[in-house]
């Protein structure tokens, strides 16, 4: 496929050649502990990625929506049980939409790209939000009701842009194939506690402060953006062998260029070399 239906393709024959060496150099390590895996700044950057995944994943506000809707429709104005059960079911067949749009373009897009612009999105409709609410709560604004109605919905579309999908996908590109099996092991164990951390903390806070949670809301959004934008590196167009460079700095960068001069074919070198030295 990545050599155009052509086995004997340079751009083959190197990445062969780049998976059997990342592959040796990992065989070293294949008994990875606990302990070796937090022993590296490389790997306690990836784990470090993973963790702000699943955390970022539970607590962008899908809590509040999927838990509490009932609760937050009451304070938009819809109080009939069957408006109540007809806007449930739409926006859980909305998620699922948006969720198969993605998944349909996400292999063109960047991870960074549908980070930023999900979480963005996620902010300014919190924004929004957050002022509809108040105007409706505090002055019985009817088209203030309808905003936060419609709030829902864009909220589902731009949480699913960024973390639905990626929360499984973005984690097991960032670590190595060694590491993949106990750094999922903690992306869920991480999910779970802050699913339950959130089912307990959002009821006290919307009974306690109403509205006023959006606004915790829209700061915690903008630091998730923040957070994205200057830590998570892109995964989509270098090889998981590639993305060792991006963790572990020039020494592998280096190091896989010597190990390239050893290579039999000369368009195979020079292809590595190319790359390696453009990244």
């Amino acid at each position: 496929f990545h050599g155009g239906g052509d086995a004997r393709s340079p751009v083959v024959a190197f990445e062969y050649a780049e998976i059997r060496q990342v592959v040796a150099r990992e065989e070293a390590d294949r008994d990875v502990t606990w302990r070796r895996l937090l022993s590296s700044p490389a790997s306690r950057k990836r784990l470090g990625l993973c963790f702000a995944t699943a955390v970022f994943s539970q607590s962008a506000g899908n809590l509040l929506v999927s838990n509490y809707l009932a609760q937050i429709l009451g304070d938009a104005g819809v109080r009939d049980t069957r408006d109540m059960t007809l806007v449930n079911g739409l926006v859980g067949l909305w998620q699922y939409v948006v969720a198969l749009a993605v998944t349909a373009v996400v292999d063109r897009l960047k991870r960074r790209t549908l980070f930023l612009v999900g979480s963005g999105g996620v902010a300014v409709t919190f924004l929004a939000w957050t002022v509809a609410a108040q105007q409706y709560l505090d002055r019985d604004s009817q088209a203030a009701g309808r905003v936060v109605l419609a709030c829902i919905f864009v909220f589902q579309a731009f949480y699913t842009l960024a973390w639905t999908n990626l929360v499984v996908t973005y984690p097991l590109e960032v670590v190595t194939y060694q590491m993949r099996a106990k750094a999922w092991v903690f992306v869920l164990l991480t999910i779970q506690v802050a699913a339950i951390f959130g089912a307990y903390v959002n009821p006290i806070a919307l009974e306690r402060i109403g509205w006023k949670l959006y606004i915790y809301y829209c700061v915690w959004v903008t630091i998730i953006f923040v957070v994205v934008y200057f830590f998570f590196v892109e995964t989509a167009g270098p090889t998981l062998e590639e993305l060792t460079y991006l963790f572990e700095g020039q020494d592998a960068k280096l190091h896989m260029m010597e190990a390239s001069r050893g290579l039999g074919d000369p368009a195979v070198r020079d292809v590595e070399e190319t790359r390696l030295k453009s990244m």
